[in-house]
């Protein structure tokens, strides 16, 4: 996949500005057990590119993810800015928040931590 940034379409799926709904389900699929453990943190994660750790099954595409963690409060101000801008002027302040997103466990049901 090519890094997430690099194209300016945008999909549905808040934090996800890649993807083809239909044809990467199994992928969108794993991005909302990141979001859940983002939003057991009260926030967000925008992704920015895959990372490796790759596992696939029937269900599920899994990945570690870098991007952004951020706190929900603040979600709308950086969403505005990630969705028109180049990565490199999103706002100083919003790097500080940048992360990598594990996932561990069965593929099916993973277990996301942000490092």
């Amino acid at each position: 996949m090519p890094p997430i940034s690099g194209i300016s379409r945008h999909c549905k799926t808040r934090g996800l500005r890649w993807v083809d709904e239909e044809a990467d389900r199994k992928y969108i699929r794993f991005f909302g057990f990141v979001q859940r453990a983002a939003a057991g943190l009260g926030r967000v994660f925008y992704a920015h590119s895959d990372e490796n750790n790759l596992v696939e099954t029937d269900e599920t595409e899994c990945c570690d993810i870098s991007g952004w963690l951020v706190p929900a409060a603040e979600a709308d101000e950086f969403e505005r800015q990630w969705n028109v801008v180049p990565d490199d002027d999103i706002d100083d302040r919003f790097w500080d928040m940048f992360v990598i997103a594990r996932w561990s466990g069965d593929p099916d049901n993973p277990t996301v931590k942000f490092e």
